[in-house]
């Protein structure tokens, strides 16, 4: 039997301090590394992934995917335009296509991706499908949080998911209420309340937290 071979195109972006791997097939974006992965991270995913790949470095070829992924990274554009080859499963590739639908700026939580996808109940797997998106920033998984607001687990780490939300306009500040008043508070800054407040809060990472409840939004 004759082997299967699939071209696959790559090529790097160094973008300020950080860097991403692009692949592409001939039938779009495949794949997009974050700037904690590496070129083996890509590698590794195209060999799973990609039957029979068979890779080139090729500027021209991935010209198209690089600008615009830069356009993005420098604020000159809130959308992609370029075609993108899915690769997963067939629950994965509806949880993909829905997160493309959340429009820049936005926010949505796992249940409400699973719900907007026709399965209410898969809240779980849907954020398990996140988690394996293989095109982040392109497929938007970053603007997807918890449904009490925190900003959970992302393949990039949770900095790189606040300075993307961040970028498109949505707060790295946590918003609390205190006596139906808003503060925002950013990350270091001194946290006082009246004693007469009768609430305990302490800082837990990347959460406000008051009795394990996390009271906080993107604002």
């Amino acid at each position: 039997m004759k082997s299967v071979s699939t071209p696959v195109y790559w090529d790097t972006l160094r973008h300020q301090d950080s860097t991403f791997h692009l692949a592409a097939t001939d039938d779009g974006l495949c794949c997009v590394t974050l700037p904690n992965e590496t070129l083996d991270t890509l590698s590794d995913w195209l060999d799973k992934h990609v039957p029979g790949a068979v890779r080139t470095h090729h500027r021209d070829q991935m010209a198209p995917y690089v600008e615009q992924m830069k356009a993005y990274l420098d604020g000159r554009t809130q959308a992609f335009s370029v075609p993108l080859d899915f690769r997963g499963t067939p629950f994965q590739i509806r949880v993909w296509r829905g997160l493309l639908e959340i429009p820049f700026g936005s926010i949505r939580s796992y249940t409400d991706l699973a719900a907007s996808i026709g399965h209410p109940a898969a809240v779980r797997a849907v954020a398990a499908a996140c988690g394996a998106n293989p095109m982040p920033i392109v497929v938007p998984c970053h603007r997807v949080i918890g449904k009490d607001g925190r900003l959970t687990g992302y393949r990039g780490g949770l900095e790189m998911k606040a300075k993307l939300l961040r970028m498109e306009g949505i707060a790295p500040g946590l918003t609390i209420t205190v006596d139906e008043n808003p503060y925002t508070v950013n990350r270091g800054d001194a946290i006082r309340f009246r004693a007469d407040v009768p609430h305990v809060y302490h800082n837990a990472g990347n959460a406000l937290v008051r009795l394990n409840m996390v009271i906080y939004y993107p604002k």
